[in-house]
């Protein structure tokens, strides 16, 4: 026969299962709505169950708290992934160094294409841009 205590303990623990339904499904539709609210009815939650330790058998211990652990993380994740992101400035795109490379080589070419104006003694004569007037 089972003493007066342990029937005690079983329907204290039979009581607290319920209650760890109800506010496990309770939090899960309260995470939808009001993240922070999810996150006080978690830790509540979380402080019900170590104080339900006393009357609890090993084995719910292990299955509700881990039960509690993967709620928190589902929440966890709710959380990370609805996060807004803060301020950033818009990356830059990087031009590819090719560019300065062809801009570099086709004023080369071109340079080299113009015609040589010498002088008859061999020296370049000034640039077009230049003043109008011949030094001597």
């Amino acid at each position: 026969m089972a003493s007066a205590g342990s029937a005690a303990n079983a329907a204290a623990a039979a009581k607290f299962w319920d209650y760890f339904q109800q506010q496990k499904e309770a939090i899960n539709a309260l995470a939808v709505l009001s993240k922070d609210d999810a996150s006080q009815k978690i830790r509540d939650l979380d402080s019900s169950l170590r104080e339900a330790f006393i009357y609890l058998p090993p084995y719910d211990q292990k299955r509700l708290s881990k039960d509690l652990d993967e709620l928190r993380g589902q929440h966890h994740q709710q959380r990370s992934t609805s996060k807004q992101q803060g301020f950033k400035f818009k990356s830059a795109v990087a031009k590819p160094n090719n560019a300065l490379a062809t801009a570099s080589s086709s004023v080369t070419a071109a340079a080299s294409e113009q015609p040589s104006s010498a002088d008859s003694d061999g020296q370049a004569s000034p640039p077009a841009t230049g003043p109008s007037h011949k030094y001597t």
